[in-house]
């Protein structure tokens, strides 16, 4: 059996309530503000430089993580697998 490669959890962070996406092999990371209108952050790999992508599809460079407390836990192995139906606030519900 295949384990689970994403994680996640949600709460609070710079700007509101978040879902935190992680891969466990990888150390990608997907930030999903809840009260977005469509833009998310993330890293690619762990460690690697944090981009902003707009609804639009412009990207910029973040300074940092705006949940690190999430994105922290996460890479210290807490979370839950994603599954059907993860409520990520005005994304919806996250299925796999």
């Amino acid at each position: 059996m295949v384990e689970r490669a994403w994680t996640y959890l949600s709460g609070g962070g710079g700007l509101g309530s978040y879902t935190v996406l992680f891969h466990k092999t990888t150390g990608a990371s997907v930030e999903l503000w809840h009260d977005s209108t469509g833009g998310l952050t993330f890293q690619r790999a762990l460690d690697a430089n944090v981009k902003y992508c707009s609804a639009l599809g412009s990207m910029q460079d973040e300074e940092g993580s705006f949940a690190p407390v999430l994105l922290n836990r996460l890479r210290q192995g807490e979370g839950k697998p994603v599954e059907a139906h993860v409520n990520a606030g005005s994304w919806g519900n996250l299925k796999v």
